[in-house]
């Protein structure tokens, strides 16, 4: 897909810190959850990184990155007039059918996951990405975002606030299995939402382990 189409797309989903600073990364860059990479359309061939090796920037580049993931109807469909191809059942006064089940609210309606290897492909002015369709609702979106960033009791704090929101902003249930994939099984929710609840200098503060979030509780009532 073009690069330019997706990184016109909202970014709601980009909640992790971007770990792929520049375009001229070393070989200690971390990788991405250790995914299966797939070559990007049109990126020249080049050895695949050994297993276990950190996928970098430069590997990103060369196209070596999981295909990312796009929520449905984002992909052009060339040669493919959906207006004309609707008119006969128009004519028949047809309805327009209903949502289904699995449609995705407007936050995940854009790329589920891998904003920052979008970020590097933009930075190597690279206009091809490889993408794939996905497939499910809001539950499975959101599951599959963290099951590929795969940082399981890794997360910053300002991480785990994001990920907290956009659970919130879609209505999907923070439970057992979201607690494995974010905090290696630990509740983590209630506590990111009193951090979430600090004013933002106390946020910081706890942030920089300067402040635990009782005591910055405890401050913010003071004037």
């Amino acid at each position: 897909m073009n690069r330019a189409e997706v990184e016109a797309l909202g970014r709601a989903t980009d909640v992790f810190d971007h770990r792929y600073a520049s375009p001229s990364d070393s070989a200690s860059d971390s990788g991405h959850g250790g995914a299966a990479v797939a070559p990007a359309s049109g990126a020249p061939a080049a050895a695949a990184p050994a297993a276990g090796a950190a996928v970098t920037a430069a590997a990103i580049a060369r196209g070596y990155y999981p295909p990312l993931p796009l929520a449905p109807g984002l992909r052009a469909d060339p040669g493919r007039d959906a207006d004309a191809a609707a008119e006969p059942e128009r004519a028949a006064g047809a309805t327009e059918p209903a949502p289904a089940a699995g449609t995705l609210p407007p936050e995940l309606e854009t790329l589920l996951w891998g904003w920052d290897i979008l970020d590097v492909l933009a930075a190597h002015g690279i206009e091809e990405v490889e993408t794939r369709d996905f497939d499910g609702g809001p539950r499975e979106a959101l599951i599959l975002m963290l099951s590929l960033e795969g940082r399981a009791g890794q997360y910053s704090l300002e991480e785990r606030r994001r990920i907290v929101e956009l659970f919130d902003r879609t209505e999907v249930e923070i439970d057992e299995e979201v607690n494995v994939l974010v905090s290696a099984g630990k509740p983590f929710a209630p506590a990111i939402r009193r951090y979430a609840a600090l004013p933002q200098p106390l946020r910081t503060m706890v942030d920089q382990e300067i402040l635990d979030v009782k005591t910055a509780e405890r401050w913010s009532e003071y004037p």
